[in-house]
Parts: C-alpha cells; structure tokens; sequence
C-alpha cells in the first residue's frame, strides 16, 4: 500500500528504527501541528498494514466521516482496509476512568489476534497545547501503557506542540519520552527517534511523577471471551449454554468474570460492548 505524505510526515523508516527488535511498542509523536496528524496516522496505519496489523482508528466523537475522508486524503485506502475486515474506523468517547477505559480495549485486542493479526496497531486522539487537556489524556495514556506493555499492540499517542514556548514543550518531549517506548520527534533533518532506553533513571524520575500503582490487568480466557462475543449478538444466558454446550451455570460464572474483569456495571453494557466491536 502506497502512502503519500503530508508536510513530510512519513513514518516508515522511524518506525523501523522504534520498532527494531520489538513486536509490541507504545509510542509517542509530538507534532508541529494539527495539519500534520491525518498524514501521521495513515503512514502509521500502512505500516501496521504491511506487518499484518489489525488497524482500529479512535475518531473523536461526531467526525468519524470526517476523519475517514482525512485519512484517504493522506493515501490510506480506508474503504477496501474496513471491507476486507483489517480496519475498524469507530467514534469513542472517553467517559470512564482510564483504567476501565484501557482494559476493555485489551478484550478487542484479543479478539483481533484470534483472528490471525500480528498485533493491533491504533492511535489516540490528538492533544493538543491545552495545558488540562494534557494533563487529563497523559492520565488515559498511562493506563493504555499499564495494560497493553509486552502484549501484541502498536499504539501512538499523538501530541501537538503547536504554540507552545519552548521550555515547556521541551519538558512535554522529556515526559513523554520516559513511559513510551519511544518518542518521535519532526526535526529539520527529518522525524528523530528518542528510546526510553537511552534516557537517564534521573531524567525518568524527574519527569514524570510518582503514580499510584495500576490496577491488576486480567485478561480474559478464550471461554469468556467466546461468551462475550454471543452476549453481542444477543444471546442470553440458556442461549450461550446450548450454543457452547455448558451448563447455565458455568455460563452465569462466565458473565460475572466478564463484568468484574473489564469492569462493567452491568450485563446490557457489556453486551453493546461487544455488540459494537467484537461481532
């Protein structure tokens, strides 16, 4: 798939080096500006592509159309990728704690690897300069970092550093460059690529403050999974029992694991849950 770029956004050989000797990464991109984004995502998304990704792009909250027009714009065949069951183009809006939030992204990661991905390859929404804006997305940043570390996922979060002094733009770049596995940065020469790796523990410690311990992340067993997906289309309790031949009982277990694992209040939220992205 060929990718054209957009004020020299082409992400290919940064990736490469970010990616080098990983399967699964959680990256950073600080962008000049917002005109660079849909040409960051597709050129993330082509690469995801290439390497058997399952792609899932977060549109903000009424401009799914919009953001899909973007997209292809920027040279991403989004149509035949969402025809051919490789992308799903989905409107997400945050209104969970992180932790929940990040979990149940886990159970849609899951079910794209059962289908034979490599990996799930997904970005976030764009920050941009909006100090409390920052400071609430890097909070869901993190705990996507506390859930998918060492699981088949490439994630970019993206940051646009548009307006910012300098100072503090670069105390955003150091930040983010010490709980991402790499950061990648446009330069005049080209977009530079920071490892976690080479940071100092003193510049790491420095940089990001101290945060309450994650939450235990569970993923969920092939059975409960399975049973979400029928809570999806519908099912109900006897349903799924005679579907997977168990018993109503072990199906009611099942249910409640789903619930207590991805913290859902109640069956019917976990059943448009799924409904939405595991049918």
């Amino acid at each position: 798939m060929t990718v054209r770029t957009e004020r020299g956004v082409d992400l290919r050989a940064p990736l490469g080096e970010a990616l080098s000797g990983r399967s699964c990464a959680h990256l950073a991109i600080l962008l000049r500006s917002l005109d660079e984004v849909p040409a960051a995502q597709a050129s993330f998304y082509a690469v995801g592509v290439r390497r058997n990704g399952w792609v899932l792009h977060h549109a903000l909250p009424g401009r799914a159309g919009e953001e899909r027009a973007a997209l292809t714009a920027a040279g991403l065949d989004v149509e035949q990728l969402e025809r051919e069951g490789r992308m799903l183009v989905e409107e997400w809006a945050v209104s969970e704690p992180p932790e929940s939030w990040a979990q149940r992204f886990v159970a849609v990661a899951q079910k794209a690897l059962g289908r034979g991905f490599d990996a799930v390859w997904w970005t976030g929404y764009p920050v941009g300069p909006d100090d409390e804006l920052y400071k609430t997305l890097v909070e869901y940043d993190r705990a996507w970092e506390a859930c998918i570390h060492g699981r088949p996922s490439v994630s970019m979060c993206l940051y646009v550093a548009e307006g910012l002094p300098e100072p503090e733009r670069e105390r955003r770049q150091a930040q983010l460059g010490a709980f991402h596995d790499a950061l990648l940065v446009p330069a005049a020469e080209g977009i530079r690529v920071v490892l976690r790796d080479t940071l100092t523990a003193e510049l790491v410690e420095a940089m990001v403050p101290s945060a309450p311990p994650a939450a235990p992340v569970h993923d969920l067993s092939p059975r409960e999974l399975e049973v979400l997906t029928l809570m999806g289309e519908g099912l109900r309790n006897r349903e799924i029992s005679e579907r997977l031949f168990i018993s109503e009982a072990t199906t009611k277990t099942h249910v409640r694991h789903v619930l207590e694992k991805l913290r859902m209040r109640n069956r019917a939220e976990a059943a448009a849950f799924a409904a939405k992205y595991l049918t």
